[in-house]
């Protein structure tokens, strides 16, 4: 999962460096539906993150590789809006923030692929 903590570490510090602006991008519309439409922002999030979630299935012992719910999951848990709110009302630092996302991510993938 070094790739996986690599890649988020870099999207949490990406978000604290540019994310005020992207708080107010949030559409109506889901991520799985957006990403299958072609939303150009997030099919090169999907195309950064396809390596780095494929590993960590792997590692997790996930015999599919998640996909299209992958990025839902992650979508939903590194959305830029939670990440300073976690920062700011929990208090929590950059490098603990990526840490648990990453942790929280796994278990995420590891509840979702046991339902498939």
């Amino acid at each position: 999962m070094a790739l996986l903590s690599e890649v988020s570490a870099e999207w949490v510090h990406l978000v604290v460096k540019h994310g005020r602006a992207m708080v107010h991008t949030r559409s109506d519309e889901g991520c799985v539906a957006r990403l299958r439409s072609g939303a150009r922002y997030l099919t090169v999030q999907a195309e950064t993150l396809e390596s780095p979630i494929t590993e960590a299935a792997t590692e997790l012992g996930i015999p599919d590789p998640p996909g299209d719910e992958g990025m839902f999951l992650w979508n939903i848990l590194c959305a830029p809006r939670e990440l300073f709110d976690l920062m700011s009302t929990v208090v929590l630092s950059e490098e603990q923030v990526s840490r648990r996302l990453v942790t929280a991510y796994c278990g995420s993938l590891q509840g979702w692929s046991a339902d498939a």
